[in-house]
């Protein structure tokens, strides 16, 4: 899990004297990160941003006998955790977690299972103050003994979640069993195991949601431990396939110091609703690799190597920071409630710069020119061209000498079109505005311009990207004169 979104797994460490999140420190080691969590014997976790915030909050299992009691940490996003949320557990010591948006509300809610009940906690969401609260909407679920899977997953392609449940016994059934429960909408869960359960006089089988055969339906793979040591495959012969969701749209990355915030629009589906889907981020060092946030789905296809929701879950907004100065490459994929990836959408880039002064000046642009991280003004004119080095760097150009101060424009490449090229920084939070004229004096932002993705990858932190005059035709004279601005 990513407790503190720096891109990289951190670990989660729990026991009778201490609950502990080890920070990974990017280089093979790990630091505790003194997260405030308490100890807790016999407990189970699960990791699910309840609030949506982009930030992962944890659920805790606080096994004490018949007084279990389940409390919800919120992630305050500062490496601190914050218990906004306890309700009643399931009672004894063998029990498990599963957030999933079984209503598709947009918000998750969290099964919990124990030796007492079995429960579905509904999340009610922000009330007018944005405190958040969870309800027991009493789904009539069997108590579930020594439980081994508590798994959400829509087996019938409804975009509903159904609920998996295994354990050593149910109800007091004397039984090793596998259960599933359709979830029928208006919080009513139906029993619809058949005969999935198998024989066995200890709590050692277990089972798992998976789409062996890729049929689109969500088949079962189960273990039986302790009579022959058998592991079963039940396949799914449900009538109706599952659709993959549509691409998510208007991805957008916007870095300001040391983050990138990432943004997207909604996604759909033909069985889930868009509330109902979560979403699956990656990161790249270079064009179709995730080697900064790995997606667990293949690249090219999409195909999910995992039976669960996307690493960023419900959100359609997420931050990363601690990233090194460099270009990276992003996309981002939707999640349906059969746990099928959808197609990824188009690939976009970023740069993260340092910039230690705030002045709008990366460090590595100063400390190439000037030797030092401050020396270099953004309104200074260090060649004395008349140009200013914010410019100068907006443009690729360099500050130390008159000359390259040269046109910025292609000029070559305008043509009939309206089309031409530039080179600049290639930095995402600048803005770039074209601006036309056809005698110099009257400019324009009309017709409006739409920049192409670039043309080749950025290069010491500058880009050529190619630009086309949206709605453009010939002025009288066929002249006509264009010029770029940037600015923060």
């Amino acid at each position: 899990m990513y407790f503190n979104n720096d891109g990289r797994l951190d670990l989660l460490v729990a026991n009778s004297s201490a609950t502990r999140i080890f920070r990974n420190n990017g280089d093979g080691t790990f630091t505790d990160a003194n997260a405030g969590l308490p100890a807790a014997a016999n407990s189970r976790y699960s990791w699910g941003d309840y609030d949506n915030d982009g930030y992962l909050d944890l659920a805790m299992l606080d096994a004490k006998g018949s007084s279990s009691s389940v409390p919800i940490f919120h992630n305050n996003g500062n490496g601190a955790f914050t218990e906004t949320i306890n309700v009643p557990g399931p009672g004894g010591q063998f029990g498990l977690l599963a957030w999933g948006d079984y209503n598709n509300d947009g918000y998750l809610d969290l099964a919990v299972t124990g030796d007492g009940s079995t429960t579905i906690l509904r999340n009610n969401g922000p009330d007018g103050s944005g405190a958040y609260s969870f309800t027991d909407i009493n789904a009539g679920l069997p108590v579930v003994s020594y439980s081994s899977t508590i798994s959400w997953g829509d087996y019938d392609n409804d975009g509903r979640l159904d609920l998996l449940l295994a354990s050593g016994t149910i109800s007091g059934s004397g039984e090793n069993q596998i259960r599933v429960f359709r979830n029928a909408g208006n919080d009513i869960f139906v029993d619809v195991s058949g005969n999935l359960w198998a024989n066995g006089d200890f709590p050692t089988h277990s089972a798992a949601w998976m789409d062996w055969d890729n049929d689109g339906r969500l088949d079962l793979v189960q273990m039986e431990s302790n009579a022959g040591e058998k592991v079963y495959f039940r396949h799914n012969n449900a009538s109706h396939a599952n659709t993959a969701p549509t691409a998510p749209s208007n991805l957008h990355a916007s870095v300001n110091g040391g983050k990138v915030t990432f943004t997207w629009d909604a996604a759909s589906d033909a069985e889930t609703p868009a509330n109902g889907l979560s979403y699956n981020l990656r990161i790249g060092s270079a064009p179709g690799k995730d080697d900064l946030m790995p997606a667990m789905a293949d690249l090219t296809s999409g195909q999910r190597r995992l039976p669960a929701m996307g690493n960023v879950q419900k959100n359609r907004r997420w931050t990363i920071h601690g990233l090194a100065d460099g270009t990276y490459y992003w996309s981002v994929q939707a999640v349906d409630s059969a746990w099928v990836g959808g197609a990824w959408a188009t690939a976009g880039s970023f740069v993260m710069l340092t910039d230690s002064d705030s002045d709008g000046l990366p460090d590595y642009w100063e400390l190439k020119y000037s030797g030092s991280t401050t020396a270099m003004s953004p309104g200074g004119n260090t060649d004395g061209s008349g140009m200013s080095n914010f410019t100068k760097y907006a443009f690729g150009l360099d500050p130390t000498k008159g000359s390259s101060v040269n046109p910025i424009i292609d000029t070559t490449a305008l043509h009939g079109a309206g089309q031409f090229s530039y080179t600049r920084a290639a930095n995402s939070a600048l803005t770039y505005t074209v601006w036309t004229s056809t005698d110099l004096t009257d400019w324009g932002t009309t017709p409006a311009a739409a920049t192409k993705v670039p043309r080749v990858p950025a290069v010491d932190g500058v880009e050529t990207v190619d630009v086309t005059l949206t709605g453009y035709s010939p002025p009288p004279g066929g002249k006509i004169f264009v010029r770029v601005k940037a600015a923060q």
